[in-house]
């Protein structure tokens, strides 16, 4: 289902939500990358927002797998009908899929000049935005 125009002003237009993006890196940033990687939003502050958090050239597609290696904080009297429940919904990441979750990294994006001008581009967009719809 597509997002309309008014429902993007209304997201765009939170003062909260710009302090939030202003950050390197921004919390959860990595959910955001998987968020934004599936919709194609054509709208500026979506799209600023989908480069800053690297959307538009990462899928980051294992997160929408389970990471086996996380049944070992599941409580064991629960562990087997909890990973009968999560099979259900979800695919288990690959052996591959799963060292390269251990092994990820946002170093190289956060010390990256080409994220902090993407930060500046979206923050300077949005705070025009809200200007501009108070």
């Amino acid at each position: 289902e597509d997002i309309d125009n008014e429902t993007l002003v209304k997201l765009f237009n939170n003062k909260e939500a710009m302090r939030f993006v202003s950050g390197i890196p921004i919390k959860h940033e990595n959910v955001l990358t998987w968020a934004t990687n599936k919709l194609d939003i054509d709208y500026e502050l979506f799209y600023l927002l989908k480069k800053r958090v690297r959307g538009d050239t990462h899928s980051f597609s294992w997160m929408s797998k389970w990471f086996p290696e996380s049944e070992a904080v599941l409580h064991e009297k629960y562990r087997d009908e909890i990973k009968q429940n999560i099979a259900r919904y979800l695919e288990t990441m690959t052996q591959e899929e799963c060292r390269l979750l251990r092994e990820w990294s946002m170093k190289d994006m956060i010390d990256s000049e080409q994220t902090a001008l993407d930060r500046d581009s979206l923050v300077s967009k949005m705070g025009e935005h809200i200007k501009s719809h108070q």
